[in-house]
């Protein structure tokens, strides 16, 4: 899990998807070059299925929004039937875990240094 303001989650969630998809291809465009990688391909197509499943959006649907005092999830923007059904099932899952109260008591635990005035404590 990664942590990130929404700019920069955005722009590395972009270029994780940019890759996934780079090297998928890759293997396929590789796989379908021969009568053997075509072999290859089909006997380890059962083996990379759960890889393959991991990197596709749609079956991951989307992720919390932290920062909020409920439960919101953040969805592709092209999110279609499947994505959509896996967002809302991963923000059931979250109702049900209680994210929001371990979020907080976890937030609430953290030590909360004193606020210093501008130009202070820079030394």
């Amino acid at each position: 899990m990664v942590v990130t303001d929404g700019f920069t989650g955005n722009v590395m969630l972009k270029t994780l998807e940019g890759a996934a998809d780079f090297i998928l291809s890759g293997i396929k465009d590789a796989a379908m070059a021969s009568i053997t990688g075509k072999v290859g391909g089909l006997l380890l197509r059962p083996n990379l299925q759960p890889l393959r499943d991991k990197a596709d959006w749609r079956k991951v649907g989307g992720s919390p929004l932290l920062g909020v005092r409920g439960v919101c999830i953040i969805a592709h923007g092209r999110s279609d039937e499947e994505a959509t059904t896996n967002a809302v099932l991963r923000g059931a899952e979250a109702a049900r875990s209680g994210l929001v109260a371990s979020m907080s008591d976890a937030l609430a635990a953290q030590p909360h240094p004193e606020p210093t005035a501008v130009g202070q404590g820079m030394g």
